[in-house]
């Protein structure tokens, strides 16, 4: 049986809604030893039609501003007031949380973040590691779901740079969140 730690990158319209159901799953759920959730966004007005944010939360971080709300549940969460800009990045994230398997939840709308994710996804050999994204267009409501796995060295089924082309911003238009 393993047990996980949650990192959840970005806490925008994706990824908000996604903490606020995997917050309610971790009650009580012992495979689920913490979440982390990573975005250094702040809370605007424009957010509040399709994000989990109240007026009261404009201004501030949205990761700082779930992670408080979700923590009133009794369960191990945390935030990380950050972007992702480098793989090195994820390595600091993933070595700050417990020594448990790790999943890592991709919500972001940019490319840069998923390739640095993608990036420590083959680098990373350390333990089994998940790696999931996740994202949608505004236009066309088309999304998709991506599920790489890895145990330690072996990559059983690969990341998302994979299948789609993520080498430069001009794909966000095909992925978002």
């Amino acid at each position: 049986m393993y047990a996980w730690d949650i990192i959840v990158v970005g806490c925008g319209a994706t990824g908000s809604h996604y903490i606020s159901m995997l917050s309610q799953l971790a009650i009580n759920n012992s495979f689920i030893k913490s979440i982390t959730l990573v975005d250094k966004d702040i809370v605007e007005e424009k957010n509040l039609r399709n994000q989990k944010f109240t007026i009261k939360d404009v201004g501030k971080s949205k990761a700082s501003v779930l992670a408080t709300r979700y923590a009133k549940l009794g369960i191990d969460i945390g935030y990380n007031d950050s972007f992702i800009e480098s793989s090195h990045d994820v390595y600091n994230i993933v070595d700050n949380v417990n020594e448990n398997h790790v999943i890592i939840v991709c919500c972001v709308d940019n490319n840069d973040a998923r390739l640095n994710i993608s990036k420590f996804f083959r680098e990373y050999n350390k333990k089994y590691l998940v790696y999931i994204d996740v994202g949608n267009d505004a236009e066309t409501k088309k999304g998709q779901a991506v599920l790489g796995i890895k145990n330690k060295e072996e990559i059983i089924s690969p990341c998302v740079d994979d299948y789609f082309n993520l080498t430069s911003e001009e794909v966000v238009e095909e992925l978002g969140c």
